[in-house]
């Protein structure tokens, strides 16, 4: 098979659960694979922690002991990675300064070589082709929102919203609008991400560690710009094998709210049936 840099990346996040309950714990060799797992997921995170370069020092210490263990072959590229706590301590969240969101323009390169017909001076063609869409996406960038809503429910009174007798007091609502002015959406982005209800998990950084959250509806009102998330908390527990959640339960009556303007401190994921 074939894939683009952005394609083996998520396969590569999600291939131990495809393959992991198939793979026997005592192996030696599927560690590998975690600890490379859990390395990208740091190097490549937006924000991160002060402290986090020291967990990522870590991870990458307890890779190459692995590899040296099983007489691997180190190569330079292993060697680079020693340096990337200290690079990520002194600047920034390294995926800001990798060089493959410059690299992913060699695509359009090769795109518009492809269905040029002109051989004069294909350089220039493809140059004043690549500015022509870099305008354009620049363009749409400026407009773009911060998220953006789907189609709306609307609801003659607010108790037709499941559960939402629960979840009321949440609201930062006065409790004379609690019977009007409140409807749901089917679905919202936010920078880009589709969030949907039933759907999505949403992954709650706390000082005692991850809250998940179950969306169960996205609520907006005319009296408030802004909408919000609604869901209940979710009981998980971490497979170090697969380096990922089992969901245990669902705490029927803990309902959460979260604004939309908030959700910057989250992590938008999904469930997946094994």
């Amino acid at each position: 098979m074939s894939f683009s840099a952005s394609e083996i990346s998520y396969f590569f996040r999600i291939l131990p659960l495809i393959i992991g309950d198939l793979i026997p714990e005592d192996d030696v060799h599927f560690p590998i694979l975690i600890k490379l797992k859990q390395i990208l997921d740091i190097i490549f995170v937006k924000k991160h922690h002060k402290d986090a370069y020291k967990s990522l020092e870590v991870h990458i210490e307890n890779y190459l002991k692995i590899l040296a263990f099983l007489n691997f072959p180190i190569k330079p590229k292993h060697h680079f990675l020693v340096h990337y706590s200290r690079i990520m301590k002194e600047m920034a969240p390294l995926g800001k300064i990798s060089s493959m969101r410059f690299e992913s323009k060699h695509q359009i390169g090769k795109v518009i070589s492809n269905v040029s017909r002109s051989r004069v001076n294909i350089c220039h063609q493809i140059a004043t082709k690549y500015q022509q869409i870099f305008c354009k996406n620049s363009k749409e960038i400026w407009k773009c929102n911060l998220y953006d809503i789907g189609p709306t429910n609307f609801h003659l009174h607010s108790y037709e919203i499941s559960g939402y007798h629960q979840f009321a007091h949440l609201l930062p609502f006065e409790k004379n609008v609690h019977d009007k002015h409140i409807n749901t959406v089917k679905y919202c982005f936010y920078l880009g991400r589709e969030i949907r209800p039933e759907e999505c998990i949403l992954m709650i950084p706390k000082e005692n560690g991850l809250s998940f959250l179950k969306i169960k509806h996205i609520i907006t009102s005319d009296l408030h710009p802004d909408p919000f998330i609604i869901g209940t908390k979710i009981r998980t527990m971490y497979i170090e094998h697969l380096d990922a959640y089992e969901i245990l339960s669902t705490t029927k009556y803990n309902w959460l709210i979260v604004s939309v303007n908030d959700l910057h401190n989250c992590f938008i994921t999904y469930t997946v049936a094994l």
